[in-house]
Order: C-alpha cells, then sequence, then structure tokens
C-alpha cells in the first residue's frame, strides 16, 4: 500500500487502475481529471509496452464506459467522505469519412500532435464500429454520466465549458463543435464546497432590482405612499440584501481553449485550460485542513431571516390576479449571512492543504494549477514522456512570478 504522504506532489508513472489500487482508502480530497476520449487519438507509440493500457481506442462504446468506470470506482475509494470529483469529456461523431477531420481539429485533445499523426488508424476504427449511423454523436458524455451515476455517484452538476475561440470547422451541415462537458460528482450528500471562493459580481439587473425593492412592500408600492393602507393589510416594508461576496456562478465557464504558452507544452497539447481548473480546485479542494482531526476550517456565519411582508388573511382587499396569488402565501423573506469567524476544531497542531488527484495526468495542468493556489496533488500518467514533461512544467513554476 502506498504511503500518501510519499507520494504526495509526485507523478507516479504506470497504469491508472493499477496504481489507484495501491492507494489508501479516503486519502484524497478532491479529483480534476479528463480522461482520453473515445476513439479520438492514440499518444502511445505502436512498439510502446503499454499500449494495450491505453484508454480511447476501445471497439465499442460500452468498453470504454466500463474501463472509465472501472477507475473512477477507485477513484470513489480513494476520495474521503466529503470529497469531490471534476472530470472533463467531451463527445465524438461517428464514421471514418474525411469528415471525421472537422471533429478532430476543434476538441481539446485534438491540437495534440498524437491525434493529427493517427487519423488513419483513428478513421479505419470508427469505420470499423457500426455502433451508431455516421456523422451520428455518440453522446459518450451522457453514457460515462449514466454510468457513474448508476455506480454510486451523486452527479450535482453538468457544467459546460464555452469556449469562443473555439477553432473554425469545414462543415456544411452542422453547427461547429464550442463546448464541452465538465461533469461534477460527490460520493456523499455531504461535502465540502467552498462557494464564496467561486462567487461572481453581481449583475447590474440585479443590483437595480435590490434598489428598487429596498424599502417597497409586497405590493411593490412605498409604504409612505400608502397612508394607513400599509398597516392595514399587514405589510411592513421588505429589505433586500445581496451576498456581498457576489453571486453564485452560473453552471457554465466561458475559457477559451489553449492559446498561449502558459497553457501547453512542447510536446504534449491535448492539456485543458489553467482557467478553467482554477474554480474547480478553488472549491472542491480544502486549502486548510487540521492536521490531526482533519476538519476543514470553514467560515462561520450569523444566519438571520428578514421578513419582507406578512401576509393579511383579508384577501378581498387584492384586486389583481397577481396580488392575489402572492396572498397566498404566509410571508416573504430572506436569509441574511453574515461572517463571524472562524471554525477552530481545538486541536491547536496546524492546518495543512488538501490533495487533488489526477489519474491521467498529462503534461501535469492538474498539478501546476494546484501548486500555483497552495494545495497538494497526486498525479498519474501512463506515458513516461508525459511524466517527464509534467515533472519539467511543474518544477520550473516559479510563485513569485
Amino acid at each position: 500500500m502506498l504511503n500518501i504522504e510519499k507520494i504526495k506532489n509526485k507523478i507516479i508513472c504506470g497504469d491508472s487502475l493499477e496504481v489507484l489500487k495501491q492507494m489508501p482508502d479516503e486519502s484524497i480530497n478532491c479529483c480534476v481529471t479528463s480522461p482520453p476520449y473515445f476513439n479520438l487519438r492514440t499518444y502511445l507509440a505502436s512498439d510502446d509496452p503499454n499500449k494495450k493500457l491505453e484508454i480511447g481506442l476501445e471497439n465499442t462504446w460500452q468498453g470504454y464506459i466500463k474501463k472509465l468506470i472501472d477507475i473512477f470506482n477507485e477513484v470513489k475509494r480513494v476520495l474521503k467522505k466529503d470529497g469531490t470529483c471534476f472530470v472533463n469529456l467531451a463527445d465524438t461523431f461517428a464514421g471514418g469519412g474525411f469528415g471525421i477531420d472537422s471533429n478532430l481539429e476543434n476538441m481539446k485533445q485534438a491540437t495534440n500532435k498524437g491525434t493529427m499523426e493517427s487519423r488513419e488508424s483513428i478513421q479505419k476504427l470508427r469505420k470499423e464500429n457500426k455502433q451508431f449511423s455516421a456523422k451520428s454523436l455518440m453522446l459518450i458524455p451522457e453514457r460515462f454520466a449514466i454510468a457513474m451515476v448508476d455506480s454510486g455517484w451523486i452527479l450535482r452538476n453538468k457544467l459546460i465549458w464555452i469556449k469562443p475561440n473555439a477553432m473554425p470547422e469545414s462543415v456544411q451541415d452542422r453547427w461547429k463543435k464550442a463546448h464541452e462537458y465538465i461533469f461534477f460528482f460527490v460520493k456523499n450528500k455531504k461535502y465540502n464546497f467552498d462557494l464564496d471562493s467561486i462567487r461572481t459580481p453581481h449583475q447590474e439587473v440585479s443590483l437595480k432590482r435590490a434598489e428598487y425593492e429596498w424599502g417597497r412592500n409586497a405590493l411593490g408600492q412605498n409604504p409612505s405612499s400608502m397612508d394607513d393602507k400599509s398597516a392595514k393589510y399587514g405589510m411592513p416594508a421588505r429589505f433586500v440584501k445581496l451576498n456581498p461576496k457576489g453571486a453564485v456562478p452560473p453552471d457554465y465557464l466561458i475559457v477559451n481553449a489553449n492559446c498561449s504558452e502558459k497553457d501547453v507544452s512542447k510536446e504534449h497539447y491535448a492539456t485543458y485550460p489553467q482557467d478553467l481548473i482554477a474554480p474547480l480546485i478553488k472549491a472542491g479542494c480544502p486549502k486548510e485542513i487540521c492536521i490531526k482531526c482533519e476538519k476543514v476550517k470553514q467560515d462561520i456565519y450569523k444566519k438571520e431571516y428578514v421578513v419582507k411582508a406578512i401576509r393579511s388573511n383579508k384577501e378581498k382587499h387584492f384586486n389583481t390576479a397577481n396580488t392575489k396569488a402572492r396572498a397566498n402565501m404566509p410571508f416573504m423573506g430572506t436569509a441574511i449571512r453574515t461572517k463571524i469567524g472562524e471554525t477552530d476544531c481545538g486541536c491547536n497542531v496546524g492546518f495543512k492543504s488538501g490533495i487533488i488527484l489526477d489519474p491521467f495526468f498529462g503534461s501535469g495542468t492538474t498539478g501546476l494549477v494546484a501548486k500555483k493556489l497552495g494545495r497538494n496533488f497526486v498525479g498519474i500518467e501512463l506515458s513516461k514522456k508525459y511524466c517527464e514533461i509534467a515533472n519539467q512544467r511543474i518544477n520550473n513554476f516559479n510563485p513569485l512570478f
């Protein structure tokens, strides 16, 4: 059994499934990864001793999904009870004609040299796959997500990665591909998730709505203009307060595909952008965990319920359908959370950072971002060449620049 402290911030060169089987239970806080896509590319030479272990070249989608589920069953075992898991995956078009090229060129993994140099082998593989009609999407991400849920995972979000700079395609009979999926899984209903670290600025419309609503009652009127009607209807002025840290982010991420030197390496271009996974790591992997009791350091909030409007039983005073419908609710209110401190487990032994796992480490983007954000990582990669590239990339990182 591997000692998690000895492999922390290290890259293990080997088969993901076999390495994971040697890792201890509940030793990882978060998983951020992107498996090789189905029937898209090959990155190991034909004479590589690990060629048979390569994922993505299966003859059927069922074989591909089974291999992934076997790996993620092990990921689930090594993940802590409050752990999180993010998986980036894109779809594949069926068929082996020249039209396949337009699909290859617009994927995260398509710019990899291994993809472009193996078009013929991939096309042959797809031609032999008779499970789908040519030109049809195979729905691989959806099939994977369903299989994960069937295996006991809880799917919390299907995030959409929108790529504004998606490459042009030469297709004539469909829209070009400009998005991929990031599935957000957890193993239990209660899990670590730092929402405040990824909140986004409030939209202008929300700010205006809050300004408009402030001091108005349930009828949308200012009490000062209602004379004694406000008291008669039992409707004091209501209050609106937006979270000062920002709004809950939407379930999509608008991030350019790799177009800068910081997001690519010389020999491996199948990498996701650092800006894409940074919010996943911030929210899903705790930065401070007690060294002794393993409790995550969290903010403490005081929650207060502010009543916006108390409904009157005198529904006869409501003349419009809108106000009648609103009158059926006993009250309107909102919860205001105010930070009053941080949790203290009382151990007084200090804190450590969470550990992020990437079982398909590639050129090491997950480890690099983890290091930049003050977290630890464990990487697993089948290719010795990519292990060397990842090590060099991470070792060259200087936090001062």
